[in-house]
């Protein structure tokens, strides 16, 4: 990790130093202290909340990929940058959240890496071991034949899945013939003294 002092001792063309301009220290990661200080862009961003640079070619790019780049290298292929400062249970999730704008705490990673580094609720679900029961019934593992992938890519436990189709036609069938006497009530065709 770098601090501003040597950022400033590396940057030295002049699209390195509009870019040292717009930089300042932020916070240390109360989760991750060991990472010292994030180096935060403190001008434009994005729609996602990244900080927004453009580069001696005029395009925008985000802050923290232009650093990565200037100071490593290109990224390897397929991958994509980690903010490490960041943790979902501790950090606002989003375009909100202060380390998208945080240049220097990065990790090339691939897509799925950083999506299951992000703690993202469908993280939790793939990484689920038990389901979470029905209607007051234990947790059955997802797992082996009890899980069933649906259509969309869900997990699912079967024993709970067939617990509640069971439910469902128990009720649809009460439904149905709640409706039917009443249909035979109206027709004059069923009594009270029937039911």
């Amino acid at each position: 990790m770098f601090t501003l002092d040597e950022l400033d001792r590396l940057l030295t063309d002049p699209v390195d130093r509009r870019f040292f301009a717009k930089l300042a220290y932020g916070e240390v990661p109360a989760h991750q202290s060991d990472l010292g200080r994030c180096i935060i862009w403190t001008r434009a961003t994005n729609k996602d909340g990244y900080g927004a640079f453009k580069d001696g070619d005029g395009k925008t790019v985000n802050s923290h990929l232009w650093l990565y780049r200037r100071l490593v290298g290109p990224l390897p292929e397929g991958y994509e940058l980690d903010h490490l400062c960041h943790r979902r249970d501790v950090c606002t999730p989003g375009p909100t959240c202060p380390h998208r704008v945080c240049v220097i705490h990065v990790d090339p990673v691939t897509q799925l890496e950083n999506w299951r580094r992000s703690g993202a609720i469908t993280v939790i679900h793939a990484n689920q071991e038990m389901c979470e029961g029905y209607k007051g019934t234990y947790h059955h593992p997802l797992s082996g034949d009890n899980l069933y992938i649906t259509p969309d890519g869900r997990r699912e436990c079967r024993a709970c899945h067939r617990m509640r189709c069971e439910d469902y036609r128990a009720r649809r069938k009460m439904l149905l013939s709640k409706l039917r006497d009443a249909e035979l009530r109206a027709a004059g065709q069923l009594t009270l003294i029937d039911l």
